[in-house]
């Protein structure tokens, strides 16, 4: 915002009871130093500007960073974890395989126990019928 010449010229006569005029090079001076000012802080409004840009895009590049870390350390931990578990099913899934091979063999050896009962079961009956028929004659 410029500054108001004619209110300067005012405010120095009312307060100071001094009077100048709207040529004298004092209200030249505090222009050509208006104009200074105000490209000054153009200046600075842009290096401003520039340098929140710049801290920024730094904060979102760090924010980035930050986030893949966070990604790439929890999916660590997960695989991690889901290698744990699959050893841990895989040690479970051997254990319950060499029991199922346990089991199988003991229903064999149960059939053929089972077999050779029916067998003799089959064979005292034959003696039975065989002493009865013999009894009889």
């Amino acid at each position: 915002m410029p500054i108001d010449l004619e209110k300067v010229r005012k405010d120095l006569f009312s307060d100071h009871e001094i009077a100048i005029s709207k040529d004298d090079p004092v209200l030249a001076f505090l222009a050509t130093h208006d104009a200074i000012l105000k490209q000054y802080g153009e200046h600075i409004a842009k290096a401003i500007a520039e340098g929140l840009g710049n801290y920024e895009n730094t904060a979102i590049a760090s924010n980035e960073k930050l986030l893949t870390d966070a990604k790439n350390t929890a999916n660590h931990i997960l695989n991690q974890s889901l290698q744990e578990v699959i050893n841990h099913i895989d040690a479970e899934k051997s254990g319950l395989e060499a029991t199922k091979e346990r089991n199988q063999i003991e229903v064999v050896e149960a059939n053929r126990s089972t077999g050779l009962l029916l067998i003799l079961t089959a064979v005292n009956s034959i003696l039975i019928v065989a002493l009865f028929v013999l009894a009889i004659l």
